[in-house]
């Protein structure tokens, strides 16, 4: 919903909205330049090995760490199925 715009059968609240041109702004700018900041706007960070993610909401945060007890977890998964040969 965030990225193409509200169904018309849908009245989103004034935080919705908000995050809906948000999310908008970022994914054009993404999809017309390969990258989604702006000047004066919160800064997406590139993804490095640090764990940076940009929380897309109302107010748009910086996170470490997000998830990361999940991503452990299936970190060794993955890496036995691809020396299967299953992720090539």
């Amino acid at each position: 919903m965030f990225v193409i715009g509200a169904p018309e059968s849908y009245v989103p609240s004034a935080d919705e909205v908000q995050l809906l041109n948000l999310v908008m702004d970022y994914w054009t700018r993404f999809a017309a330049k390969g990258d989604p900041n702006r000047p004066h706007a919160f800064r997406w960070p590139r993804y490095t090995a640090d764990d940076l993610i940009l929380k897309l909401d109302v107010t748009p945060a910086r996170l470490a760490g997000y998830h990361n007890p999940q991503c452990d977890f299936i970190e060794p998964l993955r890496d036995a199925f691809c020396v299967q040969n299953i992720c090539h």
